[in-house]
Formats: C-alpha cells, sequence, structure tokens
C-alpha cells in the first residue's frame, strides 16, 4: 500500500495514526529546526504557514507522501531546502478544497502512478521561485498532475521530470497558469506520449513570458514541447509548438533558447548571450496572474527584473546589461 501522511487532521485521528502506522506527527505549525521528516510533519500539523531554520543546506527525505488537507504555505526563503521522495514516493499530494503555496523550494526525486512531485486533486495550488527536479510518474505529470484543480507557477524551473505525458507538468480538467517559468530536460517516456514539457490534456493551460524547450517524446516523436490546446498571453519561447495550438500572439516565439547548465538552488537554467529569451519579455513588464510586477527572478533579492530593457523570458533574468534581442 502506498504511504501517505494527511496534514491537517483532529488530534483523535492523528493519535489513530500513530497507533497504525507508527508515523509520529504533532500540532505545532511554526518554524523547522530540526530538518527532518519527522521536524516537517510536525511543523506541517494543522496547515498554517511554515518556514525553515536548517542552519545550512537540508535534505528533507520523505517516508511516505504529505497530504495537505489543510490550507498550508510552505515558505523556504533564505534557506536552501530540498523535499525529496527518494525515488520511492510522491512527494505532496494536495485535497480537493485545500490550498498550498510553495515558496523557495526544490521538489525532487518524487515517483508515484501520476504526480510524481505533486497531484493536486482540486485544490488550488500556487508556486513560485522553486524547482521541481528529477521526478518520475508511470502515468502522467512526472513534476507535477492538476487533476480539476489550479496551479498558478511563477519565476520558478522544471527539469529533468519525466512521465508517459506531460512529463513537466500535465493537466487533467483543471486550470495551468505559467508565468516567467522555463521548463526544460523534461521527458514523455514511452511511445504514444506527448508533451515532454506540458501536456494539457483537457482544461485551460494560460502562459506568459515562459521556456518550453529542449524537452522529448520517445523516438523523436512530434510532440516534445507542448501537447493540446494553450491561452498564450504572449512573449513565449517554445522549442517545437508541434501537437499544440494558441502560441500565435504578439511576442511569442519559437526556437532554441540556448541556456546554460543547470545551476543554483532552487535551480534554474542561466540564458546564455545572445538567447532569444534575453529582453524579450512583455514590454509593459513581466507579472504574475495578479498582475503584480515581478522585481526578482526565480533567484530572488539581488537579482532585479528587469535588468535593462524588457524583462527576459522565463524564470532567470540576465544579469547583464544586453542589447534586446526581441523587436515584437
Amino acid at each position: 500500500m502506498r504511504k501517505v501522511i494527511s496534514i491537517g487532521l483532529g488530534l483523535v485521528i492523528l493519535v489513530a495514526l500513530v497507533a497504525t502506522t507508527g508515523v509520529q506527527p504533532a500540532r505545532a505549525a511554526g518554524t523547522v529546526t530540526n530538518c527532518t521528516e519527522a521536524g516537517l510533519l510536525a511543523a506541517l500539523a494543522g496547515g498554517g504557514t511554515v518556514t525553515f531554520a536548517c542552519g545550512g543546506p537540508a535534505t528533507i527525505t520523505l517516508t511516505a507522501t504529505i497530504t495537505i488537507a489543510a490550507d498550508t504555505v510552505i515558505d523556504a526563503t533564505g534557506q536552501t531546502v530540498t523535499l525529496s521522495g527518494n525515488n520511492a514516493v510522491q512527494v505532496l499530494s494536495v485535497s480537493s478544497g485545500r490550498t498550498l503555496t510553495l515558496r523557495n523550494l526544490t521538489i525532487q526525486s518524487g515517483a508515484t502512478p501520476n504526480g510524481g512531485g505533486l497531484a493536486n486533486n482540486g485544490g488550488t495550488v500556487t508556486i513560485v521561485n522553486s524547482n521541481f527536479n528529477g521526478n518520475t510518474a508511470t502515468g502522467n505529470g512526472g513534476g507535477i498532475y492538476n487533476n480539476v484543480g489550479t496551479v498558478t507557477v511563477v519565476n520558478s524551473t522544471f527539469a529533468s521530470n519525466s512521465a508517459v505525458g506531460g512529463g513537466g507538468i500535465f493537466n487533467n480538467g483543471g486550470t495551468v497558469n505559467l508565468a516567467n517559468v522555463t521548463l526544460s530536460g523534461n521527458t514523455a517516456t514511452t511511445s504514444g506520449g506527448n508533451g515532454g514539457g506540458v501536456n494539457n490534456s483537457s482544461g485551460t493551460a494560460n502562459v506568459k513570458n515562459t521556456i518550453i524547450a529542449g524537452n522529448a517524446a520517445p523516438g523523436g516523436a512530434a510532440n516534445p514541447d507542448v501537447s493540446g490546446n494553450f491561452s498564450s498571453l504572449g512573449y513565449n519561447l517554445i522549442g517545437d509548438g508541434t501537437g499544440s495550438s494558441g502560441f500565435t500572439v504578439t511576442g511569442d516565439q519559437v526556437g532554441a533558447p540556448s541556456l546554460g547548465t543547470l545551476t543554483g538552488s532552487p535551480a534554474y537554467f542561466p540564458l546564455n548571450a545572445g538567447s532569444l529569451g534575453i529582453n524579450a519579455g512583455n514590454p509593459a513588464g513581466c507579472t504574475d496572474f495578479s498582475n503584480a510586477v515581478l522585481t526578482t527572478d526565480q533567484r530572488g533579492a539581488g537579482f532585479p527584473r528587469p535588468r535593462s530593457g524588457r524583462c527576459d523570458v522565463g524564470a532567470f533574468e540576465s544579469q547583464a546589461n544586453a542589447a534586446p534581442v526581441a523587436t515584437s
């Protein structure tokens, strides 16, 4: 049986969980100082805002999926925190009607049938300044599987995730919003799999100022980067748009973005000099889906956006005074 730890249960159920599984949850939402699975679960119990004071880089390896059953914010700003499924369990699952916000986190090495990094089952998920890396699904959605919920991703990177369909993100009847996101190096793994980057099987996918390029589908399949119908809000850079529709709005480009090597934590792809993504974002400013202007890139404070001219496309903002590349 797949192991799942549910956050937000009543005390009686928590006691029963201890008795039946040996897991030791507690109700003490706040700052995680014991940066282990037990310490994280104790802070998460009951929901609320959870922060970290780990005293250095920390990888929290999970032995069971964390199910979000109460409204929760997990914020690792100022810290270097990775939540790992250890290639054995799904990292996060969000219950219907619940909200989850992730900030400045790495979600890594999750493994499950659908949504190795995160499965959203009718909830509302917001992801900011984060990275989904090396998550796998034997079904769909290596990084994220969105099932009739809403997922909004801003200033974040998806790399080396894999699944049958939607190696990075798979949308099943919900809404996916992407603003200044970079998805590269993700894979749809088997014959018939589509959308190594993003597969919008059904529902709505709104995309702006985003790079989806350098992903793969098996045997050179026709839809390596994107599959399905998309609602472009402009200024996207798509490596190969075959198998999709919608990327014909002002500022949309098709081509190789010229990305550097994945680096940093949460990890990001730099834009090489001369990249099509440099100064190619919306000239009115890059914004999230509440229309708030993005003032930094994925790295946060010290990395202003825009640096010169227009903002760059994707999660990374070049800090060089590069001349604009895009003219539209």
